[in-house]
């Protein structure tokens, strides 16, 4: 089985920039690996939204 992240509150994070991004995305990483004991190396975002921002 594969655990990704998929954001913390699942925003629209096409809508956000780099800043909010990133506060999302950490916050996650963290709590599934305190849960798991691995970091996911996926990420899934939201909706399926995606754009430079997001992908940088």
């Amino acid at each position: 089985m594969w655990i990704g992240n998929h954001s913390w509150t699942h925003p629209h994070l096409t809508q956000l920039g780099a800043a909010q991004i990133q506060s999302e995305l950490p916050r996650t990483q963290q709590a599934i690996q305190q849960a798991t004991g691995a970091a996911p190396r996926l990420f899934r975002p939201p909706y399926g939204e995606t754009n430079a921002t997001l992908r940088s």
